[in-house]
């Protein structure tokens, strides 16, 4: 039980989590991948439509829910934030117009069989 004169062992902010188990390398690994998301879900809410701009509501609340409770270590919350980070990566792609591998290869098999 944790009262007045215990401290938790762990922190509950999820950054100071991995900066102080993972180390500086790990903790800017992972600070930069949710700086990441963050940018891409910017960039989907102002070239998208309404439902991209929910979606970036969506990741900032996400993300600043896990600055208060150690979010990504409960399998619920990390099983929804691995969805909400996917459909922002996938959603940037769609968007963006960025080439994926299986894109590139089916233009170029495209252009070489005819």
């Amino acid at each position: 039980m944790v009262g007045e004169k215990m401290v938790l062992k762990t922190p509950h902010n999820i950054l100071l989590k991995f900066y102080s188990e993972t180390g500086w390398l790990g903790g800017v690994v992972f600070s930069a991948i949710l700086a990441l998301i963050l940018f891409k879900s910017m960039v989907n809410a102002y070239y998208g439509n309404q439902s991209d701009r929910w979606l970036l509501v969506a990741v900032v609340s996400t993300l600043f829910h896990s600055l208060f409770t150690a979010l990504f270590l409960t399998p619920g919350s990390l099983f929804f934030a691995t969805l909400l980070f996917s459909f922002v990566l996938y959603r940037n792609k769609a968007l963006v117009g960025e080439k994926t591998a299986s894109m590139q290869f089916i233009s170029f098999n495209f252009y070489l069989f005819y």
